[in-house]
């Protein structure tokens, strides 16, 4: 057999962990203060007992194959006590369901989530039950930190293992003793939907630990028979692939890892050794151990930029002791050397670099620190690339546990671009130049070299499994289809080229596709051509227009969400269905507040009413389950909760919570009744749902469903398609509609108003529902009913409307409020401007005072300026209304008599005079609030 030259590290554990930390007759210091461990007189009987056995100095055997070897002792102060915990939870807060133990723990610390309508990085965590269910976790991570969030897994089997693998998903794997079966459950972050993988041949298997393998892949590694396998298995949007299987050689007896690095445990004989190998299990380095030690686990510790550590830690009397490994990487002696059983054993010479990624920023070749030059590609759900300043360029996953270099040449490549779930290199001049290893089989292969996709923008149709893409040079658009055939789609004409070209930040084309046509999307405006009549067609909106593969052309205003109707060129209404987040809700007499404020004034500091909770649900914890809400109801005898993520709906029976809507519901309202709700896409028209018989009905389905109330025995909605306000007796089901022109969407209700703005001005039309017309028109904007008083904004000044009497009673100068609530007498605003806005809280009764003096005035004219602009408002205290006239940069004003002039002027624009005359002999009084 041939004879390697490698350098093998002799790790003897000295009488430390075999007597040192437990011998109660002899001297010992084992304090965390002092950092090593202390030994007497019987530490070393024990030393020279271990150096007096037989140890082969040069050559060395393991799974029969001999090594030469140096010998490298490690003396007993490299081991030192230490309190850190190799598989611990980084969110140790996470509160457990009863009967629930933690057997595994799963921990992912840099990948991507879409959370609360933005995407963050962030660390992960997976906690696999004793029985059927897992937590998964995702927050910050560093200490003290609180803002995690927990989600709770339930699986149909008992769980072996789990991991995070690809595209925001967990796979939680069981194992069915009795078919000899396992099963890949595969969900999403937030556990949405669930998929099975099963796979057989599994008959007597046990301990079962899943590893990553490579970008796309991922170990399989369990006993059977006394002997170790390990299968590869491949993931991505087409699920989860067997690909092979393998077997570990008879001596090997634990596996462990750490960060793009596998160690393998040997017991020869009464010789132990660890193998240091790569993921694809190319020998890097051999140690050996004393029989003694228990090994806990192995771990790289990364200090920044500054140098790489391999530690090893050991496990004595349930404490935890450490040792530094040198970094050493003899791939190019050890190469022969095999761990499998018929493991190829050809040389490959970019093993002989071993990659250590800390963070993204910091790269470790061999433990030497390498500058990165760019990071050519930066997807925190999927794949990175990362061009050394020596020219290589390095290839790694999300969480950086699986990294190796790329094989050459590169062909000058500078970014690489994402089509679908792969990569293809492009060099500076937008040309495709290289073509990753692990993707050479897809529609973009080799054959496209020199092909140039421009601005970064590939359309992938996954279902007839084309590429569209735009070429700068010819203002073109091609499409390849997945036998890899290019044919033109269309020129863009030159005046629409240069609109789109120009509206784009940084010069850019954004363009959008679905199986009728082809869009270029401008930021309010969409160029779009129809394949089938061969023309392109304008749309213009007053909002920026997005694109988004499931839905197509999208875009959001005040009133609602519009999607682009491909056979009749406009947008229309479309709810798509998606997370609904809290705003302020009151559950069980308490009101939650969803803000981010750094402060609270004093008064609602001291109020025990409310609770400010920033975060995308309130958390309710009953006997019988745990549930996160989105929006809660009341009436006199139910309670109905809109579950957060699923969008469901949930009514509190006798002893528990049932759902009793399982469609995702958009908005709903209750009475002692019945549930009147409305869904997103296509199930946004009209429901009713019956309490007592259980059913339900469609009231309305001739156009979607904007807004809706539900009062007495009449549900009343605004259908998006013209601006009516409705309104349906459930008695008779009879429809009666009151036309409120250039209205918005929405509505503010209470048992006998109803409040609805106008498009374009500040006009608030105040709807009797009795009389079921408008009574009334005042001035404002963000309003809320309590009881049959209306509270609302007036340039800078809250202001309550008493509904019966027509009259405003102004409550407070504020300058911009925003009201967020109404609870127990009390309003609760923000005090909106640039800058973190403060939660304040008001008596509902405040009356604001306009100035000390006994005079009456029959007008107040009142004027507010700030840096923010100025407002002149007149206020009719005879009559009790209040009306704006004028908002602007700088406002002046003045008072002859009964005559009032004032002209509002911009930075750039000077105003013209206007004047307003009251009634002769009319008091009119000036007031300038002070701040």
């Amino acid at each position: 057999m041939k004879k390697l030259n490698a350098t093998i590290m002799i790790i003897t554990v000295l009488a430390i962990f075999i007597t040192g930390c437990s011998t109660k007759d002899k001297p010992t210091s084992t304090t965390e203060e002092s950092g090593t461990m202390d030994s007497g007189k019987q530490d070393e009987e024990d030393i020279n007992d271990a150096d007096s056995k037989e140890q082969p100095e040069h050559i060395i055997r393991i799974s029969d194959q001999e090594l030469s070897i140096d010998a490298k002792n490690f003396a007993e102060d490299d081991f030192s006590i230490t309190n850190e915990l190799y598989e611990q939870m980084i969110f140790p807060n996470v509160t457990l369901p009863d009967d629930f133990t933690i057997e595994d723990v799963v921990i992912k610390k840099h990948g991507g989530i879409d959370w609360n309508y933005s995407s963050y990085v962030c660390s992960f965590q997976l906690l696999i039950g004793d029985k059927k269910q897992a937590i998964f976790s995702f927050g910050n991570d560093f200490d003290g930190a609180e803002d995690d969030e927990s989600i709770l897994i339930n699986s149909k089997y008992s769980l072996q293992s789990g991991y995070l693998g690809w595209d925001e998903h967990i796979v939680l794997l069981s194992y069915d003793k009795k078919l000899g079966e396992i099963c890949f459950d595969c969900t999403d972050y937030f556990n949405k939907s669930m998929i099975d993988y099963k796979f057989k041949n599994y008959s007597d298997a046990s301990n079962f630990k899943v590893i990553s393998a490579g970008i796309t892949t991922f170990y399989l590694i369990y006993d059977k028979e006394d002997k170790k396998f390990i299968d590869t298995y491949s993931y991505g949007k087409d699920g989860i692939t067997f690909v092979k299987r393998q077997r570990f050689k008879d001596d090997v007896v634990n596996i462990y890892e750490s960060t793009n690095t596998i160690f393998l445990e040997y017991k020869n004989e009464d010789n132990r050794y660890v193998a240091i190998c790569n993921k694809s299990f190319a020998v890097l380095d051999v140690i050996q151990l004393d029989r003694k030690i228990e090994i806990d686990s192995f771990k790289y510790n990364l200090e920044r930029d500054e140098k790489c550590q391999l530690k090893f830690y050991a496990k004595k009397d349930d404490k935890l002791y450490e040792a530094d490994i040198p970094i050493n990487n003899n791939y190019s002696q050890l190469y022969s050397y095999t761990v499998l059983i018929d493991q190829d054993t050809s040389y490959n010479k970019m093993y002989e670099h071993h990659y250590i990624i800390n963070e993204g920023y910091w790269i470790f070749d061999n433990s030497n620190n390498i500058k990165i030059y760019r990071l050519l590609d930066g997807n925190y759900n999927g794949v990175n690339y990362f061009l050394l300043d020596k020219g290589d360029i390095v290839k790694s996953n999300s969480e950086y546990d699986v990294c190796y270099m790329l094989k050459k040449p590169y062909n000058s490549v500078t970014r690489f671009m994402n089509i679908d779930d792969y990569y293809v290199g492009l060099d500076g001049n937008d040309e495709i130049c290289y073509i990753d290893e692990e993707y050479k089989n897809r529609v973009v292969n080799s054959d496209f070299l020199g092909e140039k996709m421009s601005f970064n923008n590939i359309i992938f149709d996954s279902v007839n499994k084309t590429i569209t893409y735009i070429n700068k040079e010819e203002k073109a658009i091609y499409t390849i289809n997945k036998d890899g055939k290019r044919k033109l789609d269309t020129i863009i004409p030159d005046e629409i080229w240069e609109d789109a070209y120009e509206e784009q930040y940084n010069n850019h084309l954004k363009m959008g596709y679905d199986e009728k046509g082809i869009g270029i999307i401008g930021y309010q405006i969409l160029y779009y051509y129809d394949r089938t009549d061969k023309e392109w067609n304008t749309v213009k909106t007053e909002q920026e227009i997005r694109y988004n593969p499931d839905y197509g052309y999208t875009y959001t205003d005040m009133d609602s969400s519009y999607i682009f109707d491909t056979d009749k060129h406009i947008f229309k209404p479309y709810y798509i269905n998606k997370s609904e987040i809290y705003n302020d809700m009151i559950v069980d007499d308490m009101l939650y507040v969803n803000i981010y404020s750094e402060y609270e004034c004093e008064d609602v500091m001291e109020d025990t009413n409310h609770k400010v909770l920033e975060s995308e649900y309130v958390p309710l914890e009953t006997t019988n389950g745990n549930y996160r809400l989105s929006d809660y109801k009341m009436s006199d005898n139910h309670k109905v909760f809109k579950e957060y993520e699923t969008n469901s709906l949930y009514s509190l029976g006798k002893d528990k919570w049932n759902e009793i809507i399982s469609d995702p519901v958009r908005l709903y309202s209750i009475s002692d009744k019945g549930v009147l709700y409305t869904g997103f896409e296509e199930r946004s028209y009209l429901y009713y749902y019956n309490f007592n018989s259980g059913s339900t009905i469609t009231l309305y389905d001739d156009s979607y469903v904007s807004d809706l109330e539900l009062i007495g025995d009449y549900a009343y909605f605004r259908p998006v398609d013209d601006y009516v306000l409705n309104r349906i007796n459930l008695e008779n089901k009879m429809t009666e509609s009151l036309k409120v022109e250039n209205s918005r969407l929405q509505f503010e209700a209470s048992n006998n108003y109803i409040a609805i703005d106008s498009k374009g001005n500040n006009n608030i039309n105040i709807i009797d529902l009795i009389k079921f017309e408008i009574i009334d028109t005042i001035e404002g904007s963000d309003f809320k009913w309590d009881d049959d008083y209306l509270f609302y904004d007036c340039s800078g000044y809250l202001v309550k409307y008493d509904s019966s009497r027509k009259e405003s009673i102004i409550m407070a100068n504020i300058t911009y409020p925003s009201i967020q609530a109404i609870h127990k007498d009390n309003i609760y605003f923000l005090i909106c401007y640039d800058g973190p806005a403060p939660l304040e809280i008001m008596s509902v009764d405040k009356v604001y005072e306009f100035d000390e003096s006994n005079t009456k005035a029959d007008y107040y004219l009142l004027y507010n300026g700030t840096d923010y602009g100025a407002h002149l408002l007149i206020y009719d205290n005879n009559k009790k209304r209040l009306k704006p006239l004028e908002d602007a940069e700088k406002i002046t004003y003045e008072v002859n008599g009964n005559v009032i002039r004032f002209k509002g002027d911009s930075y750039e624009t000077k105003g013209k005079w206007q004047e307003i005359i009251v009634e002769e002999g009319a008091n009119v009084k000036v007031i300038v609030p002070e701040y």
